[in-house]
């Protein structure tokens, strides 16, 4: 400054407490006469000016108005900057699942994500969802010449417990959260205040059911004195791994018999299905809760050869307790059968007809009562479905 009576506006100086002060006496404040960092002298500040005067080779000049040259030399120290808040660790809620094997922490789409912090001040957080090998996402929270890669919370003063993070998932896949507990000095959302670094937690998207394919029963028609094997395969893929297979006969997870559903569990229609279609499902959920099922509906009949097949399985099982019984009750069936196939349904329904009460009459006898209803019903089936 030249004039030594006029200022740049106001200046205002937060002086440090801590720090003693004195009133400096007008004409006591001195200053070094230094040359390549020697002190020559120490002068009184008045004498500024004429050291001005004589440098300048002016004489006359008025030391007592405008003009003069002058400095004050003081020290400035940085006010520390505010510690940034903290945040704690991302609380992943349920559904969710942690691979013991990989540790790999899977989650559904509504699986809630939330964030907290200790901090009393006002504390949002930044966040953002990256998916793996893919760019950051981008925003347009405001009209900016360049890309914005950040979603905020809102700011609330004060310790803060489950923050909710907002949708930041795409498709199935792994992401990487990064997030940061920020100060607002402003309330709003805008970066006003100070940030803490950055934190990172990375978990996989898991939103399809498991995969569920049904070799056998097939959707066809079965003879009744056949068996089926129960063949099917249930995948997760790249998910969170099958949590549980729930296989149903009819809507039951046993059969009538008691046997239950596992894969590869051998069925002998003849005695533990009856005839008529049956429904047999799969279902499966993984270990975040994506559920699925997969259906075949099939069916039992009867034919004329079927028939014969009751007849020689149930004298191995001694379900028919001699030889020469299974050889009648078979002859009739032979000669019920060569009508059937040759459309003469009346001929093979007498004959079926003959069938069915040589049966009841040894049934609790030489037949078990169980084995001679199956028989009944078989050759019931057969006087019915004669095409003629």
């Amino acid at each position: 400054m030249t004039s030594n009576d006029d200022r740049l506006g106001t200046l205002e100086f937060d002086l440090d407490p801590t720090t003693g002060y004195q009133q400096v006496v007008p004409g006591s404040v001195t200053y070094d006469v230094t040359v390549n960092g020697l002190t020559l002298e120490t002068k009184k500040l008045d004498d500024a000016c004429k050291d001005v005067a004589a440098a300048t080779n002016d004489p006359g000049k008025d030391c007592s108005v405008d003009g003069s040259q002058y400095q004050v030399q003081f020290t400035v120290t940085p006010v520390p900057a505010p510690a940034a808040p903290l945040s704690g660790a991302l609380n992943v809620g349920s559904p969710s699942y942690a691979n013991p094997g990989t540790s790999q922490v899977f989650v559904g789409a509504s699986t809630p994500l939330t964030l907290s912090t200790n901090s009393t001040s006002n504390v949002g957080f930044q966040y953002r969802f990256i998916p793996d090998f893919g760019p950051p996402p981008t925003f347009n929270l405001f009209v900016l010449p360049f890309p914005f890669h950040w979603e905020w919370t809102d700011f609330a003063i004060g310790p803060r417990q489950n923050v909710p993070l907002g949708a930041g998932f795409g498709s199935d896949g792994g992401y990487t959260i990064q997030y940061s507990a920020e100060a607002s000095d402003c309330g709003a959302i805008f970066i006003c205040g100070v940030t803490e670094p950055r934190h990172s937690s990375h978990v996989i998207l898991d939103t399809t059911p498991p995969v569920i394919a049904i070799s056998q029963p097939a959707a066809l028609q079965y003879a009744h004195n056949g068996t089926i094997t129960l063949s099917y395969n249930v995948s997760d893929g790249a998910g969170s791994g099958v949590a549980s297979v729930a296989p149903k006969m009819d809507g039951s997870a046993t059969l009538p018999d008691g046997h239950g559903l596992a894969n590869g569990q051998t069925i002998n229609l003849l005695t533990e299905l009856s005839l008529g279609t049956h429904v047999f499902t799969v279902g499966a959920a993984d270990h975040v809760g994506n559920a699925g099922s997969s259906t075949v509906t099939f069916s039992i009949i009867v034919t004329p050869s079927s028939i014969e097949g009751d007849v020689s399985q149930f004298l191995a099982s001694g379900d028919i307790k001699n030889q020469g019984e299974a050889q009648s009750l078979l002859a009739k069936l032979d000669s019920a059968g060569n009508a059937y196939a040759a459309g003469d349904c009346q001929t093979a329904r007498n004959v079926y007809n003959a069938f069915i009460n040589e049966i009841n009459a040894q049934s609790g006898n030489g037949i078990n009562a169980a084995a001679a209803q199956i028989m009944i019903a078989d050759a019931q089936y057969l006087m019915t479905h004669c095409p003629n």
